[in-house]
């Protein structure tokens, strides 16, 4: 997913002869795919009526119920619309390493959600915290590499990687909630995740609504050159390039198909295993995706040494959250097996006081 808007849907040629390339249009891009996600479900769904395997949605029937989907939606759209419009600003391999740092947003979400719902802390070992802090710090090394390793990187370039690095850290705390509501919708509201996803595409399109029409944002060069501003609205980017090239808003709607498929997967993760977990086996996609980039020649190194520094953090990222993956397991491993240990502790403990009264019984008498 993240390859194909990056590389494909924004680099995609909506006029050689003006130079425009992509559609910088975030909002609008992720409002059509959720709305294609939606379409494809309907459709699935009145075929599927025609078969034997007639499929039913569960349906919500409270105002909770609704409420909460309502709150997942919001949570996504933060996360995916925010994590596509860094793209404007940073190149795919600063977002990945950035969206790398997922567990410690995820730990910091889950202490803040304690909390104000006064539910019981949860727990983390110092061996833990040096591991994620030790992630994110490579995660800043990569940054700092990236933005001195590249020869445009300065004056307003400068202050468009740090304002797209602000954008990605925010969708990622967004990404967290999102996690963490996912198992909820699984658990509590018993929606399984193809229903999840589909919930709430129409409600994450109704929120990026106002940020489409009316939101007016920094546009490249080239396209402010053939809109003759410096900024503009997704719907007049988005309108410009259905007049310049309809193949172009093909392909945001493929997008939509391949949003539908990694949505369901990446929910179904969620609720099979957990938020966590999610989270966890994220970081290697990430690394891998950033390998790929870099060895098709999608993405490149800065130059000189910055870009073995970069490289090295890139690795350190990785190895730092694996090491936190594997010692937080080991702690649930030795966790599960205090709890398997303590019934039979317990029932020891009353053998031992039947027998002892017992004992005192017989000296008594």
């Amino acid at each position: 997913m993240n390859l194909y808007i990056k590389n494909v849907l924004s680099t995609s040629a909506v006029s050689e002869d003006h130079d425009l390339h992509g559609i910088p249009a975030a909002f609008a891009v992720v409002s059509l795919q959720q709305l294609t996600a939606f379409g494809l479900f309907m459709v699935g769904l009145l075929v599927l009526r025609c078969t034997p395997y007639k499929y039913t949605p569960k349906i919500l029937s409270t105002p909770q119920e609704w409420l909460s989907v309502c709150l997942f939606s919001l949570s996504f759209t933060m996360n995916i619309a925010l994590n596509n419009y860094s793209f404007v600003f940073i190149p795919l391999s600063v977002n990945l390493i950035i969206r790398s740092c997922l567990p410690l947003s995820t730990f910091i979400s889950q202490q803040v959600a304690a909390q104000i719902t006064g539910d019981r802390i949860k727990d983390c070992r110092a061996c833990e915290m040096l591991c994620m802090l030790l992630g994110c710090l490579f995660a800043v090394v990569c940054v700092l590499a990236e933005n001195n390793g590249t020869k445009e990187a300065a004056g307003d370039e400068h202050s468009h990687l740090l304002f797209g690095c602000i954008i990605c850290i925010v969708s990622l705390f967004s990404g967290s909630v999102n996690l963490a509501l996912a198992g909820v919708m699984g658990s509590s509201l018993s929606l399984n995740a193809l229903d999840t996803t589909v919930y709430m595409s129409v409600p994450a399109a109704v929120i990026l609504l106002p940020f489409t029409l009316y939101y007016s944002h920094p546009v490249g060069a080239q396209w402010a050159a053939y809109l003759g501003s410096e900024t503009s609205t997704d719907w007049e980017i988005f309108w410009a390039v259905w007049k310049l090239s309809p193949l172009t808003i093909f392909l945001a709607l493929l997008s939509g198909v391949l949003a539908l498929g990694y949505n369901v997967l990446q929910y179904g993760i969620v609720q099979s295993l957990s938020a966590t977990h999610t989270a966890f086996a994220g970081n290697f996609n990430k690394v891998a995706t950033i390998m790929l980039a870099l060895l098709v020649g999608l993405e490149t190194l800065p130059e000189g040494y910055w870009g073995v520094l970069m490289l090295c953090a890139v690795f350190g990222n990785i190895g730092a959250f694996t090491a936190y993956n594997y010692l937080k397991a080991k702690a649930k491993m030795m966790d599960f097996e205090e709890e398997d240990l303590s019934p039979l502790e317990d029932s020891g403990c009353e053998e031992g006081m039947s027998s002892s009264s017992d004992d005192g019984g017989e000296k008594s008498s």
